[in-house]
């Protein structure tokens, strides 16, 4: 009898629920779920697009302000560097160029002096020459005129060495190495002059 009584009750129960997944698919349809289904993925299709179109451009935009800053930065520094060293260089040129020119300063008028003494004392060396050169009376009778090369080294104490005259007539080169040898020894060069020191000296004959 209980047996019975439980399975009515259980027939009735399967029922009242198949009623009412009836009534909800009559009142919810599954159009409207499919639409909305069918929606959500467009709509997290465009919103996918939207996050990606964000990250996309949003790090260009980024990378073109670091691009410019880097070449400002870069443009900066270059500037820096070319210019400092440029300056620095100069500051070094001019005082290297402004002790040049104390230095040489005393030397420029140690030369003056000592080119200055070695004209003198060459001029008072050849006057010497001069003084004791003669013309042959020989060459004078054939008419024979020259300019005599005179070289040789003069070495510290006024003495001289390697004589060498050159001359196409042999009165004239005897008279001139006579010359040479009656004004010896000459008076001692200045200090400032190294010896030996080569002479070179054209001895003039010429008729009047």
């Amino acid at each position: 009898m209980y047996s019975v009584a439980q399975n009515k009750y259980f027939g009735i129960f399967i029922l009242v629920s198949i009623l009412l997944h009836a009534w909800v698919l009559l009142k919810f349809p599954v159009s409207q779920n499919n639409n909305y289904i069918n929606s959500s993925p467009t709509i997290n299709l465009e919103l996918s697009r939207v996050i990606i179109q964000d990250k996309k451009t949003a790090p260009v935009i980024h990378e073109e302000r670091v691009i410019k800053k880097a070449k400002v930065i870069a443009a900066l520094s270059e500037k820096n560097v070319t210019e400092i060293p440029t300056k620095t260089e100069k500051t070094i040129k001019e005082k290297t160029a402004e002790k040049i020119k104390n230095i040489s300063e005393p030397e420029k008028q140690l030369s003056n002096i000592t080119k200055a003494n070695k004209n003198l004392y060459l001029q008072e060396l050849y006057n010497a020459i001069e003084n004791n050169k003669y013309y042959p009376s020989s060459a004078r009778r054939r008419g024979m005129q020259d300019t005599v090369s005179v070289s040789f080294h003069l070495l510290a104490s006024g003495e001289i060495e390697d004589l060498k005259i050159q001359t196409r007539f042999k009165p004239l080169r005897l008279a001139a190495q006579t010359a040479v040898k009656e004004s010896l020894p000459f008076q001692q060069p200045p200090d400032e002059l190294e010896t030996p020191l080569k002479i070179q000296y054209a001895m003039a004959f010429k008729l009047n």
